[in-house]
């Protein structure tokens, strides 16, 4: 038998198939892992930031004091101001 019948015998013996076909299983979740936690802790990170944007949209807050709840007070404001249709039109 000469070394390249026995190169192809070995690579296409059943425990050799195998152990690849673990071997690429095994890279495949270690990539979709690694992946999956970037995505879940950007999308944390980011569900975060803009549930705690929205919450102080609701409320008055100038730093100094606690925050007031008002509710969607300051939008209602915002929608009765002339500045701000003017702005928001004419750029």
């Amino acid at each position: 038998m000469s070394s390249a019948s026995r190169i192809l015998f070995y690579a296409s013996s059943p425990a050799v198939e195998g152990s690849r076909k673990w071997l690429i299983e095994n890279e495949v979740f270690c990539g979709l892992l690694f992946v999956a936690l970037a995505l879940i802790g950007f999308t944390v990170f980011c569900f975060l930031r803009t549930n705690r944007a929205f919450y102080i949209e609701l409320t008055y807050w100038n730093l100094l004091h606690p925050p007031k709840f008002l509710g969607l007070e300051n939008y209602s404001r915002l929608m009765g101001d002339k500045k701000f249709w003017g702005k928001l039109l004419c750029g």
